[in-house]
């Protein structure tokens, strides 16, 4: 998607790129025609995707998979039909969500950057960059995930 350069400030150059794209893809949501699935099958709780397409092109799958005392929100930004971004985020509750009272006690969010299918850069949920040499597991553990989810058939 974005040129990688010689020059050690690529990958933050991309990520200024990245992150542009991510703020239009936002700020033209309110026009993207969206379809929605129920993935009852990925979660006990249940769950659902909703696939944002701008014309025929996927711009953002946003996934949610419901837990009895919590929930995870997976969400995959795309151009050119390929993974840019990629936002997960853990919401728990002080007890069960369909208690009254219940409020979200902790929320975890880690961060990933992609180019060319392969990830740049990892951000843990305590705003550290984790070390390059961990992103090959992860990378595939991602890809494969939005293949089962967002892109299977």
């Amino acid at each position: 998607m974005y040129p990688a350069t010689g020059n050690p400030d690529s990958t933050e150059a991309q990520i200024v790129l990245i992150r542009k794209e991510y703020n239009m893809i936002h700020a033209n949501e309110p026009k993207f025609k969206v379809v929605t699935e129920d993935m009852d099958d990925r979660s006990t709780e249940g769950g659902e995707i909703k696939k944002y397409y701008q014309g025929k092109s996927l711009r953002k799958a946003r996934l949610i998979f419901y837990g009895e005392t919590g929930k995870t929100v997976f969400e995959y930004y795309f151009v050119d039909g390929m993974v840019i971004f990629f936002l997960k985020k853990i919401y728990d509750y002080n007890i069960p969500m369909y208690m009254k009272g219940s409020r979200v006690s902790k929320i975890e969010e880690e961060r990933f950057y992609f180019n060319n299918r392969k990830l740049i850069r990892w951000i843990s949920s305590d705003g550290k960059i984790i070390a390059a040499n961990l992103y090959s597991g992860k990378e595939d553990e991602i890809l494969k995930d939005l293949n089962e989810t967002v892109y299977k058939k």
